[in-house]
């Protein structure tokens, strides 16, 4: 008996190795899955793929070198209309092949400064994939550290046991949370009272 629900999480994770693949974006919907009666009246896997197949829903798209040229020949407005028509098919996944990134993706990479992200190796990966973007946090650069506690504090204390019924609502309880917190909010100081795990200089 053939599954009637497939999801876009179990696809992945169970081809991941074998193909290489990597999850790009829409990682808020992992539950994602096909149409059951597209899975049910499917006579083999091909039934449920396409590429850049425009008549039927609910299929699998996949994107290569010759599907992307496709996409990109023509003016900014042919592509987006293009790009628009696979997206009212509901494809449960779009899959990106040949190394291809999708028309008009950029892909920004936030790095620390270790300088194993700048070997001659890696930057003459980057240089052939001029679609991905480093951007390099300062040097001695420990302060982000408070940074991330700030906001670990926030969905620890508001976000995550809070219920809000809109983006506004959101926006007004988080500014009310903030403003709170100043009212009696100190610096965070680090402290070792003990001598013995104290690292010192010879």
């Amino acid at each position: 008996m053939k599954p009637t629900v497939i999801s876009a999480e179990a696809l992945f994770e169970e081809f991941r190795t074998a193909l290489h693949w990597e999850w790009i974006a829409g990682h808020a919907h992992p539950e994602r899955h096909f149409d059951d009666t597209a899975v049910r009246d499917a006579r083999s896997a091909a039934d449920l793929v396409g590429y850049l197949n425009y008549i039927h829903p609910n299929r699998v798209q996949i994107v290569g070198k010759r599907e992307v040229a496709y996409l990109n020949a023509g003016s900014a407005d042919i592509t987006e209309r293009r790009i628009s028509r696979i997206v009212t098919l509901d494809p449960p996944v779009l899959i990106c092949g040949d190394a291809q990134v999708p028309p008009d993706l950029d892909i920004h990479i936030i790095m620390d400064n270790y300088g194993t992200h700048k070997t001659p190796t890696v930057k003459r990966w980057f240089e052939r994939h001029p679609e991905y973007h480093l951007h390099f946090t300062p040097t001695s650069g420990s302060w982000l550290n408070q940074v991330e506690l700030w906001f670990a504090k926030i969905e620890r204390d508001m976000i995550a046991r809070g219920i809000f019924t809109s983006t506004a609502d959101l926006r007004r309880k988080l500014m009310q949370y903030i403003r709170q917190h100043n009212k009696s909010c100190q610096p965070i100081q680090w402290a070792n009272s003990n001598p013995k795990h104290r690292i010192r200089a010879s």
